[in-house]
């Protein structure tokens, strides 16, 4: 899947591998994250905000279902 580099003493993971399957993504990328910001009007304070956070496919499914 080419998910990881290196030789097999020294592997590490690429950054899709991690965005994919790492369990911490706040610790690699601390501001991994889609957030949507509804605006009703012009006003400033009349807004709604969704973030969606966790492994990348799990976001941009769950931010794709949302209505």
């Amino acid at each position: 899947m080419n998910i990881a580099e290196g030789s097999n003493e020294y592997l590490l993971p690429k950054n899709v591998g991690i965005f994919f399957f790492g369990k911490d993504l706040k610790r690699f990328f601390p501001y991994d994250k889609i957030e949507f910001v509804i605006f009703r009007n012009e006003a400033v304070k009349d807004f709604s905000e969704k973030i969606f956070e966790g492994p990348i496919h799990l976001q941009l499914q769950n931010a794709l279902n949302f209505s």
